[in-house]
């Protein structure tokens, strides 16, 4: 079924959020234990403020040696990120990650995180470039899906 807003990628997948006073070592253990490489930052109202990335944490925690447990998510964060209302279509949004070079596009909606697409999720599903290399065949399709 092809997805024609992002609130249809999206649909009901768990909303995942960091607040600004955390520290780099919380959200980095929340995103581990769910895989992923990037929370959303919010208010208490479930404003936007920014989001923190793997790339962020690297950049600007430890290769600079901040330490992870005492410093903030504020201080780590990339501020103000470009998002996307629900209703936009889901080829904006990959135009925008790959004119931008950032791999996570919040979806707000009325100033509000609802939600937030991944680079990963406008990959084709299938066996991964590693499989096809280790020579694991391909799952066949199923006719009529």
């Amino acid at each position: 079924m092809t997805k024609n807003s992002l609130a249809q990628m999206i649909g009901r997948r768990k909303l995942h959020t960091i607040g600004p006073d955390d520290s780099v070592r919380n959200a980095c253990i929340a995103m581990t234990s769910v895989n992923i490489g990037a929370l959303p930052v919010v208010a208490p109202d479930g404003t936007l403020l920014g989001i923190l990335s793997e790339r962020d944490v690297i950049k600007r925690s430890i290769i600079v040696y901040r330490p992870s447990d005492t410093t903030t998510v504020r201080k780590v964060m990339t501020p103000n990120p470009k998002w996307l209302p629900p209703d936009a279509k889901p080829e904006e949004a990959l135009q925008m990650m790959v004119k931008g070079g950032f791999r996570h596009l919040p979806i707000c909606k009325e100033g509000k995180i609802v939600g937030i697409v991944s680079i990963r999720d406008f990959t084709p599903k299938g066996p991964s470039l590693l499989d096809r290399l280790r020579g694991k065949p391909a799952k066949p399709a199923i006719v009529g899906a």
